[in-house]
């Protein structure tokens, strides 16, 4: 039976409100869901109403204990791990245990994402990972899986999983491991390491675009893997990432650890030589984006998900939208009509959203004084453009920036730091029709 084969584990820390969507997501569904809360205060909620939740609240907990601690107690042969903040399809986790009872060569598995946003108006969506929609790790050699799964990045941190993988991941991080981005790249090394994945051709998940959603919920940030490897930033942690992975080929390749060691850099090099390649293919406007409250009614957008799925991400849509202190984001440009005619406009983003944002601002006729790019400055179809810094310089307080890419969480940061606050999100808006 599917509802006995799977769990789902939510890890969770101070944010209450989410924890509230997840219990209503999935807390009446068939799968047996665990949240495990590390929050100095229990949630509090009616137990009865949410008959296939299991709460365990464990204060002050690291998060790679407290998932050890509950991977533990597992006793299905699958798990998957769902953030407070997202949202799994659960007909979609039917399809995945199905794959891999019938795939004993796999280890993992999930299928197509999308991520949403909660605006004062609106629910928005794009379609996520749109450059590995049929991403998959084929090798038979775990040191060539691993490999390939760092030269051609994909997260598996939410796959349907096989439970003694997931367990085997966290009890190497536990103790050792507090870096969330070298916890996301354990999982899958380990998981790969451990049999092959597989992408599926189905809606799989809802996820929040939520400014550094993930180190938030573990309650602060750490460096990434290039400043780790490059820089030599926290070297105590780079250093038992790298005893971590060599303990996994130790026991899934029969590697000694130095060898095994020295392959874990092997990919890590693979990885960040990639890694803009990865961000450009990730930030790929040729995805479709909409408002979800109304997907149904736009079932041509989306025709490969079919008329099921659509229907559940229109619940998912409801659902976020009564949860309004879940992320509700108020610097999202909902429609024209908020912009002022008399107000300069400069829009952060010269690629292909950027420029169609001010073709749609022209026929308006909204001033567009020019462009900003994070990295280079010149003119572009006759504006000029300016890198943040020099944008900077000539800033005027009136002025509005309409932010034109999908990397706005890295914008935001960037344009908060040189105290520009008078900024709007327009990436979505300007994708719609």
């Amino acid at each position: 039976m599917t509802a006995a084969s799977l769990t789902i584990v939510v890890p969770s820390h101070n944010r209450p409100a989410f924890l509230q969507r997840t219990l209503e997501h999935y807390g009446n569904g068939p799968y047996h869901c665990v949240v495990v809360d590390s929050s100095a205060d229990p949630i509090v909620f009616e137990a009865a109403a949410y008959p296939s939740v299991d709460y365990r609240h464990r204060p002050g907990v690291p998060f790679a204990t407290k998932l050890h601690e509950c991977l533990l107690t597992v006793d299905t042969p699958y798990v998957v791990l769902s953030a407070d903040d997202d949202m799994i399809r659960l007909d979609a986790l039917a399809e995945c245990v199905a794959f891999l009872d019938a795939h004993p060569g796999h280890s993992s598995v999930h299928g197509h994402f999308l991520f949403f946003l909660r605006s004062p108006n609106r629910v928005w969506g794009l379609r996520a990972y749109w450059a590995r929609h049929d991403w998959q790790v084929a090798q038979d050699d775990p040191r060539d899986r691993q490999l390939h799964l760092m030269s051609n990045y994909m997260h598996q941190m939410y796959a349907v999983q096989r439970t003694p993988l997931l367990r085997r991941a966290y009890g190497l991080m536990d103790g050792r491991l507090h870096n969330s981005e070298l916890m996301e790249f354990v999982v899958g090394l380990s998981v790969t390491a451990g049999g092959r994945h597989r992408t599926l051709p189905i809606f799989y998940q809802a996820r929040q675009d939520i400014l550094d959603s993930w180190s938030r919920s573990l309650g602060t940030g750490y460096p990434n893997l290039r400043q780790l490897h490059e820089d030599g930033a926290d070297p105590q942690q780079y250093e038992q990432f790298l005893d971590i992975c060599a303990d996994i080929l130790q026991e899934t390749a029969g590697m000694e650890r130095g060898d095994g060691r020295r392959h874990t850099v092997r990919c890590i090099e693979a990885y960040l030589a990639n890694e803009a390649d990865l961000i450009r293919q990730m930030a790929e406007p040729g995805v479709f984006h909409r408002d979800l409250m109304r997907i149904e009614m736009e079932a041509s957008c989306w025709p490969d998900w079919g008329g099921g799925a659509l229907r559940d991400i229109a619940a998912m849509a409801q659902l976020a939208w009564k949860h309004e202190k879940c992320g509700l984001d108020a610097a999202i440009l909902d429609d024209f009509t908020e912009l002022d005619a008399s107000q300069p406009i400069h829009i952060y983003g010269a690629g292909n959203a950027g420029r169609a944002l001010a073709a749609r601002l022209d026929g308006l006729g909204l001033p567009v004084a020019g462009y900003i790019d994070s990295f280079h400055g010149g003119t572009v179809e006759g504006r000029p453009c300016l890198t943040l810094q020099d944008y900077r310089a000539v800033h005027r307080p009136d002025d509005l920036v309409l932010i034109a890419s999908c990397m706005h969480g890295e914008i935001r940061r960037g344009l908060d730091e040189a105290g520009i606050t008078n900024y709007r999100v327009a990436y979505f808006r300007a994708m719609l029709p």
